[in-house]
């Protein structure tokens, strides 16, 4: 009985300590890489055959999705491990859209030609906290 009384004080000042930043919660900060990442909606892209003045559709040119969402590389708390240090928040990072269609077929009088996926900045889609590890002051 007494060792249950024990325990559970010491998780009682345990918490309480927590509670007040005096304990040192011992993980670190994760790299992510920058990634894109493009909608499953968009479309085709022309591609034709162009051979003497005649202009044959080809069909299953590039896919050009209609949006691309851009993280960037940031670096974020996710209680991985890590003795004597903590995360702490240094910036807040934009994440970017791009939307983007299929240009004009370019000019050729002879050969496969296709559309270009053309993409521009439609402005922020959001943010997202870009952490550090810092050490754990002892007081």
């Amino acid at each position: 009985m007494k060792a249950h009384i024990a325990t559970a004080l010491a998780f009682v000042c345990a918490s309480e300590l927590a509670a007040a930043g005096e304990l040192c919660p011992d993980m670190r900060a994760v790299n992510h890489h920058g990634q894109a990442q493009e909608s499953a909606a968009g479309t085709r892209c022309r591609r034709v055959l162009r051979l003497f003045g005649l202009t044959i559709n080809l069909g299953g040119g590039a896919f050009c999705p209609a949006l691309i969402t851009v993280y960037p590389a940031h670096r974020d708390c996710i209680s991985v491990p890590n003795s004597g240090t903590d995360c702490e928040v240094t910036q807040t990072l934009i994440i970017r859209e791009l939307r983007c269609r299929c240009g004009p077929l370019p000019e050729a009088d002879f050969g496969i030609v296709e559309a270009e996926c053309n993409c521009v900045d439609a402005g922020a889609a959001g943010t997202i906290d870009d952490h550090q590890t810092i050490d754990c002051i002892d007081e």
